[in-house]
């Protein structure tokens, strides 16, 4: 069985590869990287690097070649090709190289949400169903790592300033979702569907973690300019994202 990791420069990609190393040969596993110069020198014991750009289908379906089972991690939206045809490049070049089986991740509650960041997702998910691939979907919550400026800010005393009321959050560290993708590549009877999350919290009870631990006296403050900008950009709003 052959594994590949898309993307596998990123801090999510890194993290997935060295929890796989933990389940399965290194020889079996295949780092796919746009830059090959940047993976050498990441990953300088890995046995396979291949360059894969999802801008660029053919490269992709040649790199893909050999491979049973991959973990597809989605694009940074916001480039010069919509993300969107790019999943269509991966997803088009795993089928065309016999890939059976693709763990994609995705957005938490992808089906039912009307976020404005879910809708590629949507779109992905249903495009890998389409195409006859066995799969997983890897519906990952909030990185605790997005809140990371103000949660330091916070640390040293600034006002913690939040969006999105009680909305409920499942924070929980990139690597845990990382360390949770690999696990299910390697599973040779995966689930369709992962809805991987942190206990569900809102940014009230973050900001009195932060204040008990640190010890500082901030405020905390609901901003409904911030609500605003936070609900049409990113769609979390008072989702549960």
């Amino acid at each position: 069985m052959i594994y590949g990791i898309t993307a596998a420069t990123g801090r999510f990609g890194q993290e997935a590869y060295r929890e796989l190393l933990k389940i399965v040969n290194k020889d079996d596993i295949v780092i796919l990287a746009r830059d090959l110069d940047r993976a050498a020198e990441i990953f300088p014991d890995a046995k396979n690097i291949k360059k894969a750009d999802y801008n660029d289908l053919q490269t992709l379906q040649s790199s893909f070649s050999g491979i049973d089972r991959l973990l597809f991690i989605s694009s940074i939206p916001g480039g010069a090709v919509a993300r969107i045809d790019q999943h269509k490049n991966v997803i088009s070049a795993a089928r065309a190289a016999g890939v059976s089986y693709i763990a994609y991740t995705s957005f938490p509650n992808a089906q039912k949400s009307s976020a404005f960041l879910a809708q590629d997702h949507i779109k992905t998910e249903n495009l890998i169903e389409e195409a006859g691939l066995g799969y997983s979907f890897l519906r990952n919550n909030w990185y605790l790592e997005n809140e990371a400026a103000a949660i330091k800010a916070s640390a040293k005393g600034a006002d913690f300033i939040y969006s999105a009321a009680d909305g409920q959050v499942g924070w929980a560290l990139e690597k845990y979702y990382a360390q949770a993708a690999a696990r299910v590549l390697s599973f040779l009877d995966p689930q369709k569907i992962y809805e991987f999350a942190g206990p569900l919290t809102t940014y009230r009870e973050l900001a009195q973690t932060v204040k008990n631990i640190s010890g500082q006296n901030f405020a905390i403050k609901r901003s409904m300019i911030k609500a605003i900008e936070t609900a049409v950009f990113s769609g979390i709003g008072e989702n549960n994202r």
